[in-house]
């Protein structure tokens, strides 16, 4: 006896382009530690590394891929122990340029293109 099992056919092609609109206005935390979050408000930027408060400006750039340049990022400093290390990896995913992702409604990927590096984020 055969048996065949059928399922939707897998979406092929590349992925749907990232707009502005798609990743500004949400609180997008950070996978590894839902206390280290960003938002992108128009050009600005405001979060938290789960200990200091963060803020800077933006430029988003909608293409095949999406990018967003982190201006100079600012920071209060508060002196919190980094145990989860979300400090550091906040500090260095909003650094520079990165590539942008979004795998589904509620993610964010950051792309550090030369170095492969990835941050996963969720709303």
């Amino acid at each position: 006896m055969v048996a065949a099992c059928g399922g939707p056919a897998e979406k092929s092609g590349p992925p749907p382009i990232v707009v502005a609109a798609d990743i500004s206005g949400v609180d997008w935390h950070l996978e590894t530690d839902r206390n280290a979050s960003f938002r992108i408000d128009g050009t600005g930027l405001r979060g938290t590394d789960s200990c200091n408060r963060l803020f800077g400006q933006v430029s988003i750039t909608e293409g095949e891929p999406t990018t967003i340049d982190f201006g100079a990022l600012g920071a209060t400093r508060m002196a919190c122990p980094d145990v989860t290390g979300a400090q550091e990896q906040m500090g260095t995913a909003l650094g520079g340029s990165r590539l942008v992702e979004k795998p589904d409604e509620s993610a964010l990927v950051l792309v550090d293109e030369s170095s492969g590096e990835r941050w996963r984020f969720a709303k």
